[in-house]
């Protein structure tokens, strides 16, 4: 075999599975190195968080706890003074509070204001200001003092040293403000502060800690960022730990930051992930070279059981090579010779089911054919019944009542001569009627109302010719979705309509007629035509007249349901029924 041969994958299969161990060793021990150099990289950086994390709440903690021990004295002095504040013992106040300063020099100015803002005593001189002296009603340590303690910047103030404002109410025995002491904490013993929790707490190698206010400006920190927004926290790991619910930093809406530039970890990170990267290849590529030498060796057999397939003629008789051994080789060449042996089989079998289905196919071309010649003459005989209907409506009610008049015609001849004009107008207008009711049963053929118009229409066309005729008025109503239902179910309806209404003209001796036609909830159509006539028995036999059999044939035919309900003397209601579904007008 040609050398280029062993390393093409198109032309040997043990190739194809050399190249595809090489890619997926070497693909996975690369996948695996960078993804272990992920993780150490992301182990250090987790590793880092979590120490200025720490370091972080340890600082805002640190730094809340000495601004409350600077809250401290001010609630103490506040039990001290209610009685001296009361008795406007100035004396005393000023003993307290030159007491309170010596003990904490820190606290650069102490006073005391009444409950109107006028200021007590103070332990210096206030600082100027836009109130009237004295009067430090207008503060923001005075205005929140009366409430509750409070600490925070005050705006009022234009010291320019920087400070602290303090505040604590001072109550009486019923727990009212009578007074508010106000103090400044100087801003340098905050920094001296921080200085000494950098000493008990050790920040990390190259890092930095900065107090920021509520804008995000820094209060404490390099000289270089003070009064400054803080840089931008992308540009290097950083941790911020706000402080705990009610803390003084809380209260001010200040929070510690520790920054620290990344570039020395992430250098680390990445030399180790390269590390591992490389070694794994390598590993990859030394197992690569393993797999592909025995999948040489593996496939040898299955590459003579190719040969042996390969060479087997599908029409003659010639069985598969099948590998002696136990192994997947040896089953798969039982499988393709009992597959073969299959496969002839059904061969065989395929060419009689092929003649046999040739054979039903002719026997059911034949069936299909006299199917549709039955359907053909299925299509005459409903054509046939739909005539027979329409001469019964229209013809063969003119010819009983031409029939009618001939009889009394002869009659008169015999028994009354001098009637005979005036009976054969009415014979006439019979013969007339009859004509013209042919007519229009030749014009529906001709032109479909209902199918053009819609049932509504139709039927209020039907009821104008009945009133013309009968010179009685019809009160008629339609749905708007009923109106418009015009399939061939509602020609059905409409024939069934024109009959009744026929049959009220000649036999019901009527005052009073109502047509209805509604759409009912549930997708049910229904015509109700009612009138106040002599009315019949409906359960009688009525021997040689169809009417009402036709009307039922009708209803039947398009699944509608008939009821009619009549009474002697009682008038006559028929009510039809039929299932159009939810979407009437389609």
């Amino acid at each position: 075999m040609p050398f280029r041969f062993i390393f093409d994958p198109r032309r040997s299969f043990a190739t194809s599975i050399g190249w595809l161990i090489s890619l997926l060793l070497i693909g996975l021990a690369g996948m695996t190195g960078w993804w272990e150099g992920d993780l150490a990289r992301d182990s250090l950086l987790e590793q880092r968080s979590e120490r200025a994390a720490n370091a972080a709440q340890q600082w805002s903690s640190g730094l809340d706890a000495a601004l409350a021990q600077r809250r401290q004295p001010l609630r103490t002095a506040a039990a001290m003074v209610p009685r001296a504040l009361l008795r406007q013992d100035a004396e005393r106040l000023s003993v307290v509070f030159g007491d309170l300063q010596a003990g904490y020099p820190e606290l650069a100015w102490i006073g005391l204001a009444d409950a109107t803002g006028r200021l007590l005593t103070s332990t210096s001189t206030a600082p100027a200001s836009d109130a009237p002296p004295g009067d430090v009603a207008g503060r923001a340590w005075f205005r929140e003092g009366l409430h509750g303690a409070w600490i925070g910047v005050d705006p009022s103030d234009t010291v320019p040293a920087r400070f602290i404002a303090l505040a604590m109410p001072v109550r009486d025995a019923e727990g009212r403000a009578i007074g508010v002491i106000g103090a400044r904490l100087e801003w340098r013993w905050l920094v001296d502060a921080a200085a000494q929790l950098r000493q008990r707490v050790p920040l990390l190698e190259g890092s930095s800690a900065l107090l920021l206010d509520a804008a995000g400006r820094v209060l404490i920190g390099p000289p270089a960022l003070l009064g400054r927004p803080a840089p931008p926290e992308e540009a290097a790991a950083s941790a911020s730990v706000p402080p705990g619910a009610g803390g003084s930093l809380q209260t001010l809406g200040w929070r510690v930051l520790l920054q620290w530039p990344e570039a020395e970890v992430t250098r680390r990170a990445d030399a180790e992930r390269s590390r591992i990267f490389w070694w794994s290849l390598g590993l990859g590529g030394v197992a690569a070279l393993a797999g592909i030498a025995l999948a040489d060796r593996v496939t040898r057999r299955l590459t003579r059981l190719t040969a042996s397939v390969q060479a087997v003629d599908p029409q003659a008789e010639q069985g598969i090579a099948v590998p002696r051994g136990n192994d997947e080789v040896s089953h798969l060449g039982r499988a393709f010779d009992t597959l073969l042996q299959s496969l002839r089989r059904e061969r065989d079998a395929l060419a009689r089911l092929t003649a046999e289905l040739e054979q039903r196919v002719q026997a059911r071309t034949r069936e299909v054919e006299r199917l549709a010649e039955e359907t053909r003459y299925a299509a005459v005989v409903r054509e046939r019944l739909r005539i027979a209907r329409d001469l019964h409506d229209t013809l063969a009610h003119s010819m009983m009542a031409m029939l009618a008049e001939v009889r009394i015609l002869r009659r008169l001849h015999q028994h009354d001569p001098g009637a005979l004009a005036d009976e054969l107008a009415r014979a006439e207008e019979a013969a007339q009627q009859g004509l013209n009711e042919a007519r229009a049963a030749i014009l529906r053929m001709r032109f479909n109302g209902v199918r053009d118009l819609g049932l509504g229409p139709a039927l209020a066309d039907a009821i104008a010719r009945f009133t013309s005729r009968t010179g009685l008025a019809v009160a008629y109503g339609a749905d708007p979705n009923a109106a418009v239902f015009a399939d061939t179910r509602a020609e059905t309806v409409f024939r069934i309509a024109e009959e009744a209404l026929r049959n009220i003209e000649r036999h019901a001796a009527a005052t009073e007629v109502s047509v209805q036609l509604r759409d009912e909830d549930g997708g049910q159509l229904v015509l109700d035509i009612a009138d106040n006539g002599v009315g019949f028995d409906a359960d009688a036999p009525h021997p040689g007249h169809y009417g009402l059999v036709g009307l039922r044939e009708q209803a039947q035919l398009v699944g509608a349901r008939l009821s009619i309900t009549s009474a002697p003397g009682q008038g006559t209601r028929l009510r039809l029924s039929l299932g159009t579904g939810p979407d009437l007008v389609s």
